[in-house]
């Protein structure tokens, strides 16, 4: 399996090279981890872990340069800052993902944001085993919101793959992404793989369809039985306080005090 991530300097320093370390340690010998660099230059040298500059790609390149002055799709609207309208920072994910999935023979792709630790041993073929087979891709469902997309799977080699991202890349080089009503990647993920679902060319599956209602999906998931995700202000504290694991997993990390 291939696991893909990306990561901007700051964010290289504060969490990235602790995700990138903790897969080393804790993912089974034959799962591979790519990873997208933005200003920063790799000290971690693996044969397991492959570099790329994200500004290689040359759809995101050509993006964000038509809207250097573009205020509106850096999030800023009526004077103040709102994520999902920030279309130039969640680029980045997406144009990974496409381009990772694009030659690979691997079978699974999975998405891991960077803000992302591996905290316990993940057994073999985990990941495999919690997609069907027949699921083109697989995200963390909330029943009240887009899905958490700090994970996500994909099966190149599906009969779909190359149309649903060469839809998903059609939005951003001619500009339909901004006749959505959100412009990060979590909603325009969800509104693609709904069109793709309506028309009968891909099934899917919710990773998160047993987890007890909650904001964090990802940790009361079966993910969080071996990875915690610090998204948002968890950032600050490198983890999710432990408080926030209503799915009773077990493992030392979410202890109190560990």
């Amino acid at each position: 399996m291939l696991a893909v991530t990306t990561a901007h300097a700051d964010g290289y320093h504060r969490y990235g090279r602790r995700m990138i370390q903790s897969f080393l340690d804790f993912w089974p010998a034959d799962d591979r981890l790519l990873v997208y660099t933005e200003d920063w230059e790799p000290d971690i040298l693996d044969p397991r872990v492959e570099y790329r500059d994200i500004m290689g790609i040359a759809d995101l390149a050509a993006f964000k340069g038509r809207h250097t002055f573009d205020e509106r799709a850096h999030g800023k609207v009526s004077g103040r800052y709102d994520f999902r309208y920030d279309a130039v920072r969640f680029a980045h994910k997406t144009f990974a993902v496409i381009d990772a999935t694009r030659d690979t023979e691997e079978p699974l792709v999975a998405w891991i944001d960077a803000d992302t630790v591996t905290h316990s041993r993940v057994p073999p073929k985990f990941i495999e085993g919690l997609v069907p087979a027949g699921a083109y891709t697989a995200y963390l469902g909330r029943p009240f919101n887009y899905p958490e997309c700090g994970f996500v799977t994909y099966r190149p080699q599906h009969p779909s793959h190359a149309a649903f991202m060469e839809s998903w890349r059609r939005l951003y080089v001619d500009g339909t992404l901004f006749r959505l009503d959100e412009w990060h990647d979590s909603w325009v993920y969800d509104w693609l793989r709904r069109q793709f679902e309506a028309r009968g060319w891909i099934t899917s599956f919710d990773l998160a369809s047993r987890t007890p209602d909650t904001h964090h999906p990802f940790i009361n998931s079966p993910l969080g039985a071996y990875m915690d995700h610090f998204k948002g202000d968890r950032k600050v504290i490198g983890r999710t306080p432990p408080g926030e694991m209503i799915a009773g997993h077990r493992a030392r990390h979410w202890s109190l005090g560990a």
